[in-house]
């Protein structure tokens, strides 16, 4: 049951006729992740999200967010939750605040932040800066991520994402490409992540979505640690 809900979400939601006129993006997609040398394919993760933005106004609008998540090593049951408020300044430019919940079997933490995105030309990009905190564990995560479009077809990127929580550190740095056709959107990534008093390991990803409404779905990306972590 809980793999169909972000499906679900968006499906239901573009359907309802009193969202008609006023639901600006949305999206459905699957992910996959897992580290380099792991030959078993146990340390991996699928993700099942799902994204929609509804605008109030010409400038502004909320977009919620929701994935599920399983985890290979354990087949833990994960998901994300989250909720943007976004104000529109220009047509090239969206700044917006976020709150969110990450959950693995019940544990969970919860965060909030700010975030910022344009589009100038082929360009794009986007930055997040946010505090996390779980039964009083508190930490802090950020990231910065760019793309630049060579054509309709085809986009590249890279992207830095950073955790600092009390007894679990990580960053990670990846290269993205994406592939667009109509309103589908290939992606593959490579990138490294360091955990503290894990080391450094290397990762690659796949993914498929396909977007409604707005070329690209929606405005921001997802947020929170279980986004960051790839694989695990």
């Amino acid at each position: 049951m809980k793999a169909v809900l972000p499906v679900a979400l968006v499906a239901a939601l573009c359907a309802h006729g009193a969202f008609a006129g006023d639901v600006t993006g949305a999206y459905v997609g699957l992910d996959y992740s897992r580290f380099n040398d792991d030959s078993a394919g146990t340390f991996s993760k699928t993700s099942l999200k799902g994204s929609l933005e509804y605008g109030f106004t010409r400038d502004f609008s909320v977009q919620g967010d929701l994935a599920m998540m399983d985890f290979g090593l354990s087949n833990a049951d994960a998901s994300t939750l989250q909720l943007h408020g976004i104000y529109h300044a220009s047509e090239n430019a969206s700044v917006g605040a976020f709150v969110g919940r990450d959950d693995v079997e019940g544990n969970g933490f919860n965060y909030v932040g700010l975030e910022g995105g344009f589009e100038q030309g082929k360009l794009e990009g986007e930055a997040y800066v946010g505090t996390a905190d779980s039964d009083g564990i508190n930490g802090s995560l950020l990231g910065l991520g760019v793309m630049y479009n060579t054509s309709d077809s085809f986009a590249f990127g890279a992207s830095h994402d950073r955790l600092d929580v009390e007894g679990f550190d990580a960053s990670r740095t990846q290269l993205e490409a994406e592939y667009h056709m109509d309103k589908v959107t290939l992606s593959a990534q490579i990138g490294t992540i360091d955990i503290e008093d894990a080391g450094s390991e290397g990762y690659f990803g796949l993914g498929a979505r396909v977007n409604f409404g707005a070329k690209r779905g929606t405005t921001f990306e997802r947020r929170g640690l279980l986004e960051v972590i790839p694989g695990l």
